[in-house]
C-alpha cells in the first residue's frame, strides 16, 4: 500500500530545502525512486445543497456512471468550452 501523497505546500517546503541545503557537505543525500506524475489528480471540494446531490447522482445513474465520472465528464466539457487562455 502507497502512503499518502505530499500536499503540493509540503512539496514545495521540501524542494525549497533541498535547494538551500544543496551545498552543504554535512549533509548525506540518498537516492530516492519516488517519482512525481505530471498527471496527478487533486480533489477539488464543493458546497452543494442536498436536492443538488441527489439529482446529480439521479443523473449520474442514468447514464450507468459514478458520480465522480460524472462530475469529471463535467469539468472536461466545461474546459473543453471555455479553455483557459
Amino acid at each position: 500500500m502507497a502512503g499518502r501523497r505530499l500536499t503540493p505546500e509540503e512539496e514545495e517546503r521540501l524542494i525549497a530545502e533541498a535547494w538551500a541545503d544543496r551545498d552543504d557537505d554535512s549533509i548525506v543525500w540518498a537516492k530516492s525512486d519516488v517519482q512525481i506524475s505530471p498527471d496527478m489528480t487533486f480533489v477539488l471540494s464543493v458546497q452543494v445543497s442536498r436536492a443538488q446531490v441527489r439529482a446529480l447522482g439521479d443523473l449520474a445513474a442514468k447514464r450507468n456512471q459514478s458520480l465522480t465520472e460524472l462530475l469529471e465528464a463535467t469539468v472536461l466539457g466545461l474546459i473543453a468550452v471555455a479553455p483557459v487562455p
